[in-house]
C-alpha cells in the first residue's frame, strides 16, 4: 500500500512530510481566521446592533420617566413660571425621544425587536397624544383639577402601557443580544475544538510520517549493519536484499554487489592458495629427491676420490720406479761409455728411456692436479 512512499527518495519523503505539515498549518490558520472573523462579527453585532440600541432604548425609558415627572410638575405647580419651565422641558424631552427613536429604528434587524418596537411606538404616541390633547389642554384652560384627574386616570394607564412596551423592547433586545453572545461563545468553542483537533491531527500525522521515514532508513541501515557484522565474522553469504528504490535501497544493493565481489575475490584467493600449496608440496618433494641425489653424488665422489688417491699412490710408485730405472740407466750409460758401438746403442736406448721417464713424470703431475681438483669437488658436493 505504501510501496510508492517507500520507493521515494529521502528528500521527496521529507518534502512530502513538510508539505503535509505545512498544509495542516494552513488549514489551522484558515480555520482560525474564518472563526475569528465569525467571532469578530458576533462581537461587532453585540456591540453595534445589540448593546448600542439597548442603551438607546434604556435612555428613551429614562427620558419618558423624566417627561412623566415634568408633566406632573406642570400639573401640580401653582407657579406659572414653574409651569412654563416644566412644559418647556417636556417639549425638549419629546424632541430627544423622537431623535433617539429614529436612531433606534435604523438599528433594528430582528423581527421580534421590530414588533416590540412598533407596539411601543403605538403606545407611546397614544400616551403623548392624550397628554397633549387632554391633560395639557385642560391645564392651559385653567382646569388644573381636571388636568390632574386626567393625568392620574387614563393618562397613567397609557403611560404604563408605553413603559411596558418599552420594557418589552429592552427585554427583546437583551434576549437577542444574549443569543448573539451565545452564538459567539459557541463559535469560539467550535473553533477551539476544531483547531485543537486539527492541531492534534497534524502533530499525529507529522509524528507518523517522521516515524515511517525514520523506520525505513533505520531498518535499511540495520540490515546493512547486520550483514556487515556477519561479513566481519567470516560469513560472506548473507545479503541485504532491499527492494526499495530510495537511497537506502540503492545503498543496500551496492553493498550486496560489494559482498559478491569480495566473496568472488576470496574464492579466487582460496583457489590460488590451494594451487600454491600443491606447488609447494611438489617443490618439497623435488627438494627431497634432489637432496637424496646429492647425497648419492657425494658418496660417488667420495668413492671416486678414494680411487683417485689409490691411483695417485700407484702412479707415485711408478714414478719412483722410473726414477730408479733412470738412475740405473745413467749408471749403465757411464759403464757403457767405453763400450763402442754396442755401448753407443745402449746409450741411445737409455736416452729414449730417460725421455720416456720425463714424460711419465709429467703425466704423474697432471694426475696429481686431477686428484686435487677431484678432492675439491668432493668437498663442495659434501
Amino acid at each position: 500500500m505504501f510501496s510508492w512512499f517507500a520507493n521515494m527518495k529521502t528528500m521527496g519523503k521529507l518534502m512530502l512530510g513538510f508539505a503535509l505539515v505545512g498544509a495542516i498549518m494552513a488549514i489551522v490558520g484558515y480555520v482560525g481566521v474564518v472563526n475569528m472573523g465569525k467571532i469578530n462579527e458576533s462581537v461587532d453585532n453585540i456591540n453595534n446592533v445589540q448593546l448600542k440600541p439597548l442603551m438607546l432604548a434604556t435612555k428613551v425609558r429614562g427620558l419618558v420617566y423624566q417627561m412623566r415627572g415634568q408633566t406632573l410638575t406642570a400639573v401640580l405647580t401653582h407657579n406659572p413660571a414653574d409651569r412654563e419651565e416644566a412644559l418647556a422641558k417636556v417639549k425638549d424631552l419629546n424632541k430627544q425621544v423622537d431623535e433617539i427613536r429614529d436612531t433606534f429604528a435604523k438599528t433594528i434587524k430582528a423581527e421580534s425587536v421590530q414588533k416590540a418596537y412598533d407596539e411601543f411606538v403605538k403606545a407611546y404616541d397614544d400616551y403623548r397624544a392624550y397628554r397633549d390633547n387632554t391633560v395639557f389642554k385642560l391645564l392651559l384652560a385653567g382646569d388644573q383639577p381636571g388636568a390632574l384627574a386626567a393625568l392620574k386616570g387614563e393618562a397613567a394607564g397609557k403611560f404604563k402601557a408605553s413603559i411596558d412596551t418599552l420594557n418589552a423592547v429592552v427585554d427583546v433586545k437583551v434576549k437577542v443580544a444574549q443569543g448573539k453572545y451565545d452564538d459567539a461563545v459557541k463559535t469560539y468553542a467550535d473553533s477551539k475544538a476544531m483547531l485543537t483537533g486539527v492541531i492534534i491531527g497534524g502533530i499525529g500525522l507529522g509524528l507518523f510520517l517522521g516515524w515511517v521515514i525514520a523506520r525505513g532508513i533505520a531498518r535499511g541501515l540495520g540490515q546493512v549493519n547486520e550483514v556487515a557484522q556477519k561479513a566481519a565474522e567470516g560469513d560472506l553469504t548473507e545479503r541485504v536484499a532491499l527492494t526499495t528504490t530510495d537511497e537506502v535501497g540503492t545503498m543496500g544493493r551496492a553493498f550486496d554487489r560489494m559482498m559478491e565481489n569480495i566473496a568472488r575475490v576470496v574464492g579466487e584467493v582460496r583457489r590460488g592458495s590451494v594451487q600454491v600449496a600443491s606447488a609447494s608440496g611438489q617443490i618439497s618433494s623435488g627438494t627431497q629427491d634432489l637432496s637424496q641425489r646429492t647425497s648419492e653424488q657425494a658418496s660417488s665422489l667420495e668413492e671416486t676420490t678414494a680411487a683417485m688417491e689409490q691411483m695417485t699412490s700407484t702412479i707415485k710408485q711408478n714414478a719412483d720406479n722410473a726414477k730408479q730405472a733412470n738412475q740405473l740407466a745413467i749408471a749403465a750409460r757411464e759403464v757403457a761409455e767405453n763400450g763402442g758401438q754396442v755401448t753407443a746403442k745402449a746409450v741411445a736406448s737409455m736416452d729414449e728411456i730417460n725421455k720416456s721417464s720425463k714424460k711419465i713424470a709429467d703425466i704423474i703431475g697432471v694426475i696429481d692436479e686431477i686428484a686435487f681438483q677431484t678432492n675439491l669437488l668432493a668437498l663442495n658436493a659434501a
